[in-house]
């Protein structure tokens, strides 16, 4: 670095270091503790001690804190000593004047000046450089480095420019205002603040890009919460609603059977479904007689053969067998019937449980018994009781499947009284007489069955069976209430 840039950079520190002790002073004189003399930390003692002596004789005639010179600025040591001089520190002493605001306004002034000066050094020493060789680059890099970053840290400790920035090419990031690091040292600036290199100034944006996707990923996962959490709480209400609505048609049809009526309405438990719409729902639900129905712990053994065989389609041996292993399970003794099936027969099947001895408490119990198959009891299930009590059935409600198993019953028998049997409840008047003897009559147990479907497309199934109740303030009592598994009703052309 050739003299003018050297000088240049020694008169911007020289003009910064003015301005700030001349604000200083300012602040201690409003504060009530006024110095008269500020110097640079790099000033000798001897000096500064000709200056106190001097202020003090000058004191008096100046009515406060007043130096010599028209700025009330002095200088302590020679501004063209070189670098190194009185201990590496060149810096000028400042004797200030404070209390006048022309002086203030000065220094505001010096402020820019110096600001300009330096970016004048550092784009003079941007020029020069290319033309330097690589040893003249060595030697000066030091020392024009510090100039930089002393000028720009002083005048961001001043206020001219942010105390941290990313400054343009060519000239060195800002630290901190303090002593001066010996040549060579390697010491670039001063302890407790963080250098910003150029390199870094995309690092925020970064940090700001990756901050945002990670919002937006935590906003999406709450968002998907929340939606779900909302499609479930729909659901729920939709359920609920269904719910009631299935009970209420439970309480709807036990109500129209229940009241007296002619043969000419429709409310009969002979197995019709009906539809009606409530609440926007549409809901179908239909009745019908348990006397119709075989009583799986009443019925005789022939008549429950019979119902397998036609039922089922199974051989005359595994229909002997269910009927014996269905007695084993419901009689109380432990005397296996010849074909039947008691708890050694269980235990050596690998089944953990053993016959109840007791009768069948609901029909669901029939497929614990040894030999019932799923296909088995879906076949039969529609056909079996365990309400009605009686041995034989009401062939005015009974299913073909179940007339056929009667004794003595025969396909053209059974067809031609179904047929009478269809064409009285279509002209609304009373049912024939099956020709063979059912041995039941109608009891007045009902097993109804509701579907209530919403208009979010949210069904819920009913299922009960009711009887009559014993006084006036129960109406009815309820024998079975359990939620229905699948659907079995078809909505009628133009209905949900």
């Amino acid at each position: 670095m050739d003299a003018s840039h050297r000088m240049a950079g020694r008169l911007a520190v020289w003009l910064i270091a003015s301005a700030r002790a001349d604000q200083a002073m300012v602040a201690r004189r409003r504060s009530g503790r006024a110095r008269t003399i500020a110097f640079h930390p790099g000033v000798p003692r001897a000096t500064r001690g000709r200056h106190r002596r001097h202020a003090a004789r000058a004191a008096p005639r100046r009515g406060g804190s007043v130096a010599r010179g028209p700025r009330g600025v002095e200088r302590c040591a020679s501004f063209g000593d070189a670098p190194g001089a009185r201990g590496g520190s060149v810096e000028p002493c400042v004797v200030l004047a404070a209390g006048t605001a022309r002086r203030r306004h000065a220094a505001r002034r010096l402020e820019a000046v110096a600001w300009a000066v330096a970016r004048l050094a550092g784009a003079r020493a941007r020029r020069s450089r290319a033309a330097r060789s690589l040893a003249e680059r060595r030697g000066d890099a030091l020392a024009g480095r510090w100039i930089r970053q002393s000028a720009a840290g002083l005048a961001a400790a001043l206020g001219v420019l942010p105390g941290a920035q990313c400054m343009r090419r060519g000239v060195a990031p800002i630290v901190a205002l303090g002593p001066r690091p010996p040549l060579g040292s390697g010491a670039g600036s001063a302890p407790g603040r963080q250098v910003l290199p150029c390199a870094q100034r995309g690092v925020a944006l970064i940090l700001v890009l990756w901050l945002t996707v990670l919002l937006t990923v935590i906003a999406a996962g709450f968002a998907y919460s929340m939606r779900t959490e909302a499609l479930a709480a729909r659901n729920a209400v939709a359920l609920a609603q269904a719910r009631a609505l299935a009970d209420g048609a439970i309480a709807r049809v036990a109500f129209e059977l229940m009241r007296p009526r002619t043969a000419a309405e429709t409310w009969a438990p002979d197995g019709g479904v009906h539809y009606w719409e409530e609440g926007g729902a549409l809901i179908a639900a239909n009745a019908v007689d348990e006397s119709g129905k075989i009583d799986l712990n009443a019925a005789s053994d022939a008549l429950l053969k019979n119902l397998f065989q036609t039922a089922a389609g199974v051989d005359a041996d595994t229909a002997a067998r269910l009927v014996d292993a269905i007695g084993d399970w419901k009689d109380a003794d432990e005397v296996r019937r010849p074909q039947g099936a008691e708890a050694p027969e269980y235990q050596s099947a690998g089944l953990s449980y053993k016959p109840a001895n007791a009768p069948f408490e609901t029909l669901a119990e029939l497929q614990r018994v040894l030999g019932m198959t799923p296909a088995l009891y879906a076949a039969v299930a529609d056909s079996l009781t365990v309400f009605s009590r009686q041995p034989g059935v009401n062939p005015a409600y009974a299913s073909r499947t179940i007339l056929l198993a009667l004794p003595n019953a025969t396909p053209e028998v059974v067809d031609a009284y179904i047929a009478q049997r269809n064409d009285a409840l279509a002209q609304r008047r009373p049912l024939p007489a099956f020709p063979i003897a059912a041995g039941a009559a109608p009891i007045n147990v009902w097993r109804i069955r509701a579907e209530a479907t919403t208009a979010d497309g949210v069904t819920f199934i009913r299922e009960a069976v009711i009887g009559p109740g014993g006084d006036v303030l129960h109406a009815v009592t309820v024998l079975l209430w359990q939620e229905g598994d699948r659907r079995v009703f078809t909505p009628p052309p133009g209905t949900q």
